[in-house]
Formats: structure tokens, C-alpha cells, sequence
């Protein structure tokens, strides 16, 4: 049988609200599906905007406990208080469209996501 995947399309009109955009993009994807986004693909670009915007306002960035938190790079994650998106990297998108997706069983780098044993994002976005 196959794996359950679903997508939504988005649009970035204005980084300043990059994350509020994503988030409302998210609930409508609940309210169609049932099942919430987690998995959010973008270009090279529309990801270098959002970082640029967060490296100008770095609020509510996390990181792994333990130490100083590295130079900032770039996002890896959205997480919200229902749900939590892991960033990839879609070249075929265009600059400020995302794509948001469930998929049951996501694969990176050729390996299964698992809930179990995972890792904590180089740096997330918490949303408030």
C-alpha cells in the first residue's frame, strides 16, 4: 500500500510575516486533510530571504541545549505548538512560493524519519 501524502501550496508576500504566512498556510492544510503539514519545500532563495529577515531579527530561535548557540546558517525547522515542518530544499520552486506536505513515511537523504530518537533541529523557529 501506498504511503498517504498530501500538498499545499504558498505564497511569501512579505517576509515579515514569513511565519505567521506558513502557519495560516498550516492550519488550512489541517482543515483540509485532518493531519498537519511536515514537511515544508522551498528554493534556495525563498529560504536565503527567510534567513536574511531572521539574522536581521533574531527572535525565537532554537537551538540544541548545551553551550552557545552556533554562528546562525539558516533554518532546519518551523516548529509550532501542533506541528513541526523540517525545511527542504526544492530547487525546482519558485523564489517566494513554498509547498507544504505530509507524508507518512518521509524519507531523507534516503532514510526514514522516525518520531523516535529524534534529533534536534541545528536551528528552529519556534512560533508563538
Amino acid at each position: 500500500m501506498a504511503d498517504k501524502t498530501f500538498k499545499e501550496f504558498g505564497y511569501i508576500s512579505d517576509y515579515s510575516q514569513w511565519d505567521d504566512i506558513i502557519n495560516e498556510k498550516a492550519m488550512y492544510f489541517f482543515e483540509l486533510h485532518q493531519v498537519y503539514p511536515n514537511i515544508l519545500l522551498a528554493s534556495n532563495d525563498t529560504f536565503g530571504r527567510i534567513d536574511n529577515y531572521l539574522r536581521q531579527h533574531p527572535v525565537d530561535l532554537i537551538y540544541p541545549e548545551g553551550g552557545e548557540p552556533p554562528p546562525f546558517d539558516g533554518l532546519s525547522s518551523f516548529n509550532a505548538v501542533d506541528y513541526r515542518l523540517e525545511f527542504c530544499l526544492d530547487p525546482g520552486q519558485e523564489e517566494n512560493y513554498f509547498v507544504l506536505v505530509y507524508d507518512e513515511a518521509p524519507e531523507f537523504d534516503g532514510e526514514e524519519l522516525s518520531d523516535e530518537g529524534e534529533e534536534e533541529p541545528q536551528c528552529g523557529y519556534k512560533m508563538t
